[in-house]
Order: structure tokens, then sequence, then C-alpha cells
């Protein structure tokens, strides 16, 4: 497959995104929606998603437009085309989830997906999760929206370094982790942690039929 280089005007939206990630430092959180934004921006896409895989697991950890609301949605790795890029580290696109076997088609029936754009996000030579961008009608997509998220995603691949600079090897899966759904400044759990483990507790009370609570505390505009 041939791949098309962006246009000038993406370029320099890229290097504009790369100055800005500079100001956000280690806040791994920060640069995730960050570039979830820049790269539906650019793509024209409705959507943007950053997923970390965890496990048997792909997990929205940064997402914009009209996936805002599944923040923390947990799908599994196998028989979706997030998986299949994580496990081949390589970019993937798809131009009808109506017809392509690689999707997880009640998926993305879910969220509303008929088109998509995924590559993956490698750290030390592996792939740890994906940047997606995604269009509500088939064919959204061409090939250069391919290459600009490659060198979207080498933005965050980059910050997943620094953020682990530090780290043990045997540790770096789990600062990254920590990095993702932490907030830099105080160290408390973000609002991808926090919709993460909503819809676990939704899900396992469904399963053995008991309740859930939940409090919302609003401290000078701080909830």
């Amino acid at each position: 497959m041939s791949i098309e280089l962006p246009s000038s005007d993406r370029l320099l939206a890229i290097i504009k995104t790369q100055t800005e990630i500079a100001k956000a430092s280690l806040d791994l959180s920060a640069v995730m929606n960050l570039v979830a934004e820049r790269a539906q921006s650019m793509t024209g896409a409705v959507g943007a998603v950053v997923e970390l895989a965890d496990g048997e697991d792909m997990v929205y950890r940064a997402a914009t437009g009209t996936l805002a609301r599944f923040l923390g949605l947990r799908l599994k790795r196998s028989g979706s085309l997030s998986g299949h890029c994580v496990n081949t580290g390589e970019a993937q696109i798809c131009h009808d989830s109506d017809t392509d076997p690689r999707v997880d088609r009640e998926a993305c029936n879910r969220v509303g997906i008929r088109s998509m754009v995924v590559v993956p996000l490698n750290h030390r030579d592996a792939a740890v999760g994906v940047l997606k961008v995604v269009s509500a009608v088939p064919n959204g997509f061409d090939n250069k929206d391919i290459q600009t998220l490659v060198l979207t995603s080498e933005l965050i691949a980059a910050s997943m370094m620094h953020a682990v600079e530090f780290a043990n090897r045997e540790e770096e899966a789990r600062a990254l982790f920590v990095r993702a759904t932490r907030d830099a400044l105080t160290g408390l759990a973000n609002r991808a942690f926090f919709y993460d483990r909503l819809r676990q507790c939704v899900l396992d009370a469904k399963r053995t039929n008991a309740k859930i609570g939940m409090l919302s505390i609003d401290m000078d505009g701080l909830k």
C-alpha cells in the first residue's frame, strides 16, 4: 500500500502539536487528550480515541468528539481492529465496518463507527496501544490520513518514553498505566480512570443483581 504524505498545513499542525506537548511536560493524560483532539481536527474525523492495552482488553484512555462519552470503555482485543493493530504493530484502515471482517461490528454499531484509521502506539519496539480516528460514514479516510496519524502517534510515543524514563524495565507497564490514569500534579485518579472503574462497577452490579451508589462532592468548583 503506497503512503501519501500529508499536506503542508497538516505538517505545520503536527509541529504545533509537538510544541504544545512540550508544555504539557510529563502529564501523559494531558498529552493523550491533546493528541486525540488534534488527530480529529487534522483528519476531519467525527471522533478520536487513544486506547491502551490492559491485558486482554483495549481501554479508552482519551476520547474526543462523538467518542468522548465512551471514555473508560473496555473492548476485547481479540476480534477488534485495535487489537489487530497492536498485535501486528502496523497501521490499519477500515473503509466500511459493515463489511470488514477484522472489526468488532457490534462495538462499531454501538459507538457509531462506519470507517476508521488505527495506528499503533509504540514503546520500546512494542505496541502498547493505538491512536484511532473514526467516521460515521464509509470511506471516510485515505492514505494521507494514515500518514498523518502515524506522525501524530509518534508524539505520544515520545511522551511515553519520557513518562517512564526513570522506571525500571519491569515497572514500565505499571508506570504507563499510572501516568495515563492519574493527575500529574496531585496524583489523584483522572476522568478516564473514574469512568473505567464506574463502568466495571455497573457491569458487576448487573451480573450479581446488586446496587451501587455514587457520591459527588463539589468544593469551590472542584468536583
